[in-house]
């Protein structure tokens, strides 16, 4: 199993914060049966710039850490970069970079909306050769409430990644069943940890693979597990067209007025 998506880089974001903290993170990965991890610190956000050089320094010494501490695993360089106009122009100069600086671009939206902007970089991104995938899409605000934006962006050729921890309802019970529903219909691709530390953000990759087979979703798990394994080899993924969601998870839910003004 490779997770595409987590932040096991030391000291650089809101992820592992010492060595120790690395290393209890990459014996999670392994007892979750995970063999490669593609680090994906922040990079664009706040005030955390991860530039790719800097990435494949840090990988570099992740993985002696690895070797050093006899874990089997190995650790790939990447950057989970916040969706910015110049995007393109940074990983055309090298500053920023695909997942295993493969063609799979992970970019991440602002947690409340799509911006207005997304559509016109993610088809310059494309016509470069590169392809968006989606962070966490379950977890934008405006995607939750109207999911068809989603379908808009997947249908135009990006790809989506669900947090492991939102299928196993760590997120509510509502981002669970729209998570399910994004894979179950083809609106994501791939299923990744995003794990920042082992108590507080753990890995979950089997736990929430668990729920898809109880889910019956046996064909979903084959191909969330094939395509994370096409990232690291920039390779082909497999999509299939997309479906429409239920009305369960596809409509917003209204507020009930509140009566005579009063709250």
């Amino acid at each position: 199993m490779i997770d595409i998506h987590n932040h096991l880089v030391i000291g650089v974001d809101d992820g592992a914060a010492t060595e120790e903290d690395a290393i209890n993170l990459m014996k999670q990965a392994v007892s979750q049966g995970i063999k490669g991890i593609i680090a994906t610190p922040h990079h664009r956000v706040f005030d955390w710039y991860t530039e790719a050089e800097d990435v494949r320094r840090y990988v570099n010494a992740l993985n002696q850490v690895a070797e050093k501490n006899q874990i089997d695993i190995t650790i790939y360089p990447g950057q989970e970069i916040h969706a910015y106009g110049e995007v393109l122009d940074n990983i055309q100069s090298g500053l920023d970079m695909g997942l295993n600086d493969s063609k799979y671009l992970l970019i991440e939206l602002p947690s409340a909306e799509v911006p207005f902007y997304i559509d016109q970089l993610f088809y310059n991104i494309q016509m470069k050769g590169y392809i968006p995938v989606i962070a966490h899409p379950e977890r934008n605000k405006e995607i939750s409430q109207r999911p068809s934006k989603l379908t808009d962006l997947v249908e135009k050729g990006a790809l989506a990644q669900i947090t492991a921890g939102s299928i196993t309802g760590v997120q509510g019970e509502r981002i669970q069943k729209l998570s399910i529903e994004m894979l179950r219909t083809n609106h994501a691709h791939f299923v990744a940890s995003d794990a920042h530390h082992v108590e507080r953000r753990p890995f979950l990759m089997r736990e929430a693979l668990d729920v898809l087979k109880q889910e019956g979703l046996h064909d979903v798990v084959d191909r969330v597990l094939y395509n994370a394994e096409q990232v690291i080899q920039n390779g082909t993924i497999r999509t299939l067209p997309v479906e429409q969601m239920s009305e369960a998870v596809s409509n917003r839910k209204k507020k009930k007025k509140k009566r005579f003004g009063l709250f």
